[in-house]
C-alpha cells in the first residue's frame, strides 16, 4: 500500500516520469520525451502489471488540470496508450462500487477508512490458491486472515465499501483518502456458494 504525493504540475510530473527507467533498462532514456512502461514501473513500484501503473499515474496526476493531463498522456509510449484504453480506473463513491464497479476492474474510491478489527466484526470468505503438495488447489479463508480490512465510508451519504490490503503494510489513517486498487470478489460464507459481495484490494492512496 503506497502513499502517493501527487504531481503539482506537469513539468514536475514529466520530470518525475520520463526517468530511463531502473538501472538495467538500457533501452530507455531519462528526458527523450517519452514515458515508456519502464520508467512509469519504476516510480509506481511495480515491473510489468500495467494496471497498477495506470492506478499509480491516474492517483499520482489527479490535481492537475485536464490541460496538463493530457500534455503527460500525449507523451506515453504505445503499449501504454493502449494499457490506459484498457484499464483506466474509474472513479466512483463508496454507494457507487458495489453497482458500478466489475470484478477485476481498477477503482478510486473515496471515504474516510475506519478499521475492522477483528473476526466478530466482519464476516467474509475469499479464495487464495494453496499448494498441496506438488498440485495447487483454491481455498475459502477469512479475509481478515489475509487482509487488514476496513469500511471507506462516504462522508456525506454516510455509505460505505469494503476496502483491503496486505496485513504486513501500514495502517490507514482514519483521514479521508482517495483510495485506488483493483474490485476483487468477497464470499458471505465459506462454502462460497452463498451472497456475493465486492471489495477493492487497495494498493496506492492520496490523502484528500
Amino acid at each position: 500500500m503506497q502513499l502517493i504525493s501527487p504531481y503539482n504540475s506537469a513539468s514536475e510530473a514529466l520530470s518525475s516520469l520520463d526517468n530511463g527507467g531502473r538501472f538495467f533498462n538500457f533501452l530507455t532514456d531519462a528526458n527523450d520525451g517519452e514515458i515508456e512502461a519502464e520508467e512509469l514501473g519504476k516510480v509506481a513500484g511495480v515491473y510489468k502489471d500495467q494496471q497498477k501503473m495506470m492506478l499509480f499515474l491516474e492517483l499520482s496526476t489527479e490535481v492537475l488540470a485536464a490541460s496538463e493531463k493530457q500534455q503527460i498522456t500525449s507523451t506515453l509510449s504505445a503499449d501504454l496508450q493502449l494499457a490506459m484504453s484498457d484499464y483506466k480506473p474509474i472513479r466512483l463513491a463508496p454507494k457507487e462500487a458495489k453497482e458500478l464497479a466489475p470484478i477485476g476492474s481498477s477503482a478510486i474510491i473515496t471515504g474516510v477508512p475506519k478499521f475492522i478489527e477483528g473476526k466478530s466484526d466482519f464476516k467474509g470468505f475469499i479464495i487464495v490458491p494453496i499448494m498441496a503438495g506438488s498440485a495447487m488447489t483454491m481455498v475459502m479463508i477469512p479475509m481478515i486472515e489475509q487482509y487488514n480490512v476496513y469500511h471507506l465510508t462516504d462522508e456525506i451519504s454516510n455509505k460505505d465499501f469494503i476496502i483491503a490490503h496486505a496485513k504486513n503494510q501500514e495502517k490507514l489513517p482514519e483521514v479521508k483518502i482517495s483510495c485506488g486498487g483493483i474490485i476483487k470478489e468477497l464470499s458471505a460464507n465459506k462454502s462460497g456458494n452463498g451472497e456475493k459481495d465486492k471489495f477493492l484490494e487497495a494498493l496506492y492512496y492520496t490523502i484528500v
